[in-house]
């Protein structure tokens, strides 16, 4: 019971904190996500502090023993974290207009996440010497997109909307393809230390397990979503029903996906996001559905803090280890990563112009896309999980 009493001291301050930086950001117009890691990198300076020297400061104390003993483990990360970040960046998508860009979304959501998996994995093998699946493996946690950013200027510049569904349909659906490359860059690095794990045995046994993942994913996401569907619209006007049970669709997607049909949990909760957001404007009313969006960004909001809170906690113990390798790989990454999205978006994308494929983009919005490609929750979630590995 003391336990309990911690983890609620511990979060009820994480949410004071997080509420509070909010006007902070913008203020000073500064990310709210970099406001949320130097505050987590703090509170992990502190509560070590205070746990090795035994200072007691009454509740205050307590919260940060809560949070010590808050510390999900990385098998936890993925399932509980990761299928409201997808849900959410699903349900406020518009479908319709989506399927309009849909050459150029697949471009930035595929084509643009195996060049940077690519791209990262060998400047940075090249650059540190590290084992090659290592560095893959890294490029595939760096390879997923957060749009908040280049949407907010997109919005501030008067760019056309078809704008921000490029980059909301790429950070959705690239999600799924660099989680997929995550989860086979790590079971080849398993197989290593346990040559009993089961491995495809070439590149078209992968190419197989892939495509039966993602078109089992889809089939499940699309199915239970419709059940959803089917029964929302016959739960009267209780907008709390309305909201558990599409609560309630986003985890068993994963869940039933990724732990019973062997499938892509990450590619069905997607799917079931786009199917909802396809259908829920027609099923709903138009009360019901602002509010359904309304429950779920916050849902969006508590997760992607916590996130970013808990990680930053545990990079701060990190922070006291890392040496001149470590700079020399971030610079890597960096560089790898940024020359891989300018390749994309200022090589291929013309390509897609020139066959009239995709309608084109000036060269100015071009430069905000290959800044756009900014990292965020998702990012975190993979690098803890590969950390607990």
């Amino acid at each position: 019971m003391t336990d309990t009493f911690y983890a609620l001291l511990a979060i009820s301050m994480v949410l004071v904190v997080v509420s509070v930086l909010v006007p902070v950001a913008e203020r000073f117009r500064l990310p709210h996500t970099v406001l949320l890691a130097i505050a987590g990198m703090g509170m992990g300076f502190l509560g070590s502090w205070m746990i090795t020297s035994g200072v007691k400061l009454g509740a205050l104390g307590d919260a940060f023993v809560g949070l010590d003993k808050l510390e999900v483990g990385a098998d936890m990360f993925l399932p509980l974290f990761l299928p409201p970040l997808l849900f959410t960046a699903g349900l406020n998508i518009e479908v319709r207009r989506l399927m309009d860009e849909v050459h150029a979304v697949l471009l930035l959501a595929i084509v643009a996440v195996v060049v940077c998996i690519a791209s990262v994995g060998f400047v940075v093998h090249w650059a540190t010497g590290m084992d090659l699946v290592v560095c893959l493996l890294l490029g595939a946690v760096v390879s997923t997109t957060d749009p908040a950013a280049v949407i907010g200027i997109f919005r501030d510049v008067g760019a056309p909307k078809r704008l921000s569904i490029l980059a909301e349909g790429e950070s959705l659906l690239n999600d799924a393809v660099a989680i997929s490359a995550f989860g086979l860059f790590i079971g080849i690095l398993v197989s290593r230390v346990d040559p009993s794990a089961a491995m495809p045995g070439s590149a078209g046994g992968v190419v197989v397990v892939f495509l039966r993942e993602f078109v089992g994913g889809l089939l499940l996401g699309f199915l239970l979503a419709r059940a959803a569907m089917f029964i929302i619209p016959r739960l009267g006007e209780s907008e709390a029903a309305i909201a558990s049970v599409t609560v309630a669709l986003t985890y068993l997607s994963f869940v039933v996906a990724d732990r019973y049909l062997h499938v892509s949990g990450v590619v069905s909760t997607v799917m079931a996001a786009l199917t909802v957001a396809a259908y829920g404007p027609t099923h709903l009313h138009p009360h019901q559905w602002s509010s359904l969006k309304r429950l779920w960004e916050q849902l969006e909001f508590w997760a992607s803090c916590l996130i970013f809170v808990l990680a930053s906690m545990l990079a701060a113990n990190v922070l006291l280890q890392i040496t001149w390798l470590y700079f020399l790989a971030v610079a890597a990454v960096a560089v790898g990563a940024f020359t891989a999205r300018g390749l994309v978006v200022f090589g291929m994308l013309p390509v897609l112009e020139k066959v009239h494929l995709v309608q084109p983009v000036d060269n100015r919005y071009k430069a905000i896309l290959v800044w756009g490609g900014l990292r965020g929750a998702v990012t975190i979630v993979l690098a803890m999980v590969a950390a607990g590995n």
